[in-house]
């Protein structure tokens, strides 16, 4: 089943609200509830994300331009293989642990101010296809490793190299492993 979500659209509740196959954003929307994305679902569209709750993403692609707010918290975990095609804005917190790779086709994840990329994993971050318009990470915030005994590769490990640029201001953490 295939949705569309139009301008204004807010899905609250104490229950999760799960993408099983195609979610169109066609306008702002909030998800101030839990959203989950899995294994070969889509959240696409023109509009924009805001999630000022809580995103669990085990599977599938996200390409459709999303905020994690300030006190917010967004899960990448699992097995299967995560694709964000799209700009990631992350003012809170994005945890990446499970196994499973992290996939950015010419896509974007912008660590703001205040915001926390944290790397709980040795997966990879890859550019799938290893075009010429590769994944980027721009770090204002802080880009962390804190779990995994390994290596967390940028690039390398799928040979699709991601591009990762830190301000001034930004902070990279190694607490464990190794961060390549």
């Amino acid at each position: 089943v295939a949705f569309t979500l139009n301008n204004g659209t807010t899905i609250t509740g104490a229950g999760s609200a799960r993408a099983v196959s195609s979610l169109n954003v066609a306008g702002a929307v909030g998800v101030p509830g839990t959203l989950e994305l899995g294994p070969g679902a889509v959240i696409s569209g023109a509009g924009s994300l805001t999630l000022p709750g809580k995103l669990d993403w085990t599977g599938g692609t996200l390409a459709t331009a999303t905020t994690i707010p300030i006190g917010s918290l967004t899960t990448i975990s699992g097995s299967a293989q995560k694709t964000l095609s799209s700009t990631l804005n992350v003012a809170g917190r994005l945890n990446f642990t499970g196994t499973g790779g992290f996939a950015m086709n010419s896509a974007v994840v912008n660590v703001q101010t205040g915001g926390l990329f944290d790397l709980q994993n040795d997966a990879a971050i890859f550019d799938p296809d290893n075009s010429n318009v590769i994944g980027q990470i721009f770090v204002d915030g802080t880009l962390r490793k804190s779990g995994g005994t390994g290596t967390s590769d940028l690039g390398d490990g799928f040979d699709g190299h991601v591009s990762t640029r830190v301000s001034a201001g930004g902070k990279i953490e190694v607490q464990t492993g190794v961060l390549n």
